[in-house]
């Protein structure tokens, strides 16, 4: 979000800064995370309660994708004025 926020919107886009920045902090991320999420996994050794965080998760998303769909047929002004949060 950061590259296209500060490339159209403010003009002061830095290729490191914006680009590759992102990108090593997110190649550095990714062992760990990896790590996390299998391991809740039943697959990688995990057992009740961690193995139903990755339902738990995908339940929050689904919920925040049938939200958005909420806000964006009932309540216009709101959604519509989500994006301006960044200006």
């Amino acid at each position: 979000m950061s590259l296209f926020f500060y490339y159209r919107r403010i003009g002061q886009f830095h290729w490191f800064k914006h680009f590759v920045m992102p990108l090593i902090a997110t190649a550095l991320l990714y062992m760990p995370i990896t790590g996390v999420i299998m391991s809740t996994l039943p697959s990688g050794g995990g057992t009740a309660p961690m193995t139903y965080i990755p339902y738990v998760v995908v339940g929050w998303i689904v919920l925040g994708i049938l939200y958005m769909f909420y806000l964006s047929a009932k309540r216009k002004e709101v959604f519509e004025h989500m994006g301006s949060v960044f200006e």
